[in-house]
Protein backbone atom coordinates (compact mmCIF):
# COMPACT_ATOMS: atom_id res chain seq x y z
CA UNK A 1 0.00 0.00 0.00
CA UNK A 2 2.96 2.36 0.58
CA UNK A 3 3.82 2.25 -3.13
CA UNK A 4 0.25 3.33 -3.93
CA UNK A 5 0.69 6.36 -1.68
CA UNK A 6 3.70 7.59 -3.62
CA UNK A 7 1.55 8.22 -6.70
CA UNK A 8 -1.03 10.34 -4.90
CA UNK A 9 -0.97 14.10 -4.50
CA UNK A 10 -1.47 15.82 -1.17
CA UNK A 11 -4.98 16.82 -2.28
CA UNK A 12 -5.88 13.20 -3.08
CA UNK A 13 -4.55 12.08 0.30
CA UNK A 14 -6.55 14.83 2.04
CA UNK A 15 -9.74 13.87 0.20
CA UNK A 16 -9.26 10.19 0.99
CA UNK A 17 -8.66 10.99 4.67
CA UNK A 18 -11.76 13.21 4.84
CA UNK A 19 -13.94 10.45 3.39
CA UNK A 20 -12.50 7.84 5.74
CA UNK A 21 -12.97 10.06 8.81
CA UNK A 22 -16.56 10.84 7.79
CA UNK A 23 -17.25 7.11 7.48
CA UNK A 24 -15.70 6.47 10.91
CA UNK A 25 -17.73 9.28 12.50
CA UNK A 26 -20.98 8.14 10.89
CA UNK A 27 -20.45 4.54 11.97
CA UNK A 28 -19.59 5.62 15.52
CA UNK A 29 -22.73 7.75 15.74
CA UNK A 30 -25.07 5.14 14.21
CA UNK A 31 -23.68 1.99 15.77
CA UNK A 32 -21.96 3.31 18.87
CA UNK A 33 -18.59 1.91 17.82
CA UNK A 34 -16.27 1.59 14.83
CA UNK A 35 -15.87 -1.80 13.16
CA UNK A 36 -12.55 -3.63 13.18
CA UNK A 37 -12.52 -3.48 9.37
CA UNK A 38 -12.83 0.32 9.33
CA UNK A 39 -10.23 0.66 12.07
CA UNK A 40 -7.87 -1.53 10.03
CA UNK A 41 -8.47 0.61 6.92
CA UNK A 42 -7.59 3.73 8.91
CA UNK A 43 -4.40 2.12 10.23
CA UNK A 44 -3.44 1.06 6.69
CA UNK A 45 -4.06 4.60 5.48
CA UNK A 46 -1.79 6.01 8.17
CA UNK A 47 0.94 3.49 7.41
CA UNK A 48 0.74 4.14 3.67
CA UNK A 49 0.59 7.92 3.75
CA UNK A 50 2.40 8.77 6.97
CA UNK A 51 5.87 9.02 5.45
CA UNK A 52 4.70 11.22 2.57
CA UNK A 53 2.83 13.55 4.92
CA UNK A 54 5.90 13.72 7.19
CA UNK A 55 8.09 14.71 4.23
CA UNK A 56 5.63 17.41 3.20
CA UNK A 57 5.55 18.71 6.79
CA UNK A 58 9.36 18.90 6.93
CA UNK A 59 9.42 20.79 3.63
CA UNK A 60 6.82 23.30 4.86
CA UNK A 61 8.78 23.88 8.10
CA UNK A 62 11.98 24.38 6.09
CA UNK A 63 10.27 26.96 3.85
CA UNK A 64 8.84 28.78 6.89
CA UNK A 65 12.31 28.92 8.48
CA UNK A 66 13.77 30.21 5.23
CA UNK A 67 11.09 32.89 5.01
CA UNK A 68 11.87 34.04 8.57
CA UNK A 69 15.60 34.12 7.81
CA UNK A 70 15.02 36.23 4.69
CA UNK A 71 12.86 38.71 6.62
CA UNK A 72 15.47 39.16 9.36
CA UNK A 73 18.47 39.31 7.04
CA UNK A 74 19.33 42.89 6.03
CA UNK A 75 19.12 43.63 2.37
CA UNK A 76 22.54 44.45 1.00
Amino acid sequence: MASIAEGKSLFEIDTELDLLLEEIQEQAECEGQVSEELTARFQQFCAAHGEKVDRIGRFVRMMEAREQFCRVRPHG
